[in-house]
């Protein structure tokens, strides 16, 4: 779980820094991207705390 957890976050992240620096303005996917990273981030932080107890 904690792999597909990461592996989420990087294509997410991956995906929000190509929205970033591409001159296409794309205000859904963006807004897509934010609201997708914020669960992740928490998410990935909960079983990184879990991993560690």
């Amino acid at each position: 779980m904690g792999i597909a957890i990461c592996a989420l976050l990087i294509v997410t992240l991956f995906l929000k820094v190509l929205l970033l620096t591409s001159r296409v303005k794309m205000p859904r996917l963006n807004l897509a991207l934010n609201v997708a990273i914020v669960p992740l981030l928490v998410l990935f932080l909960l079983n990184l705390v879990l991993e560690l107890m």
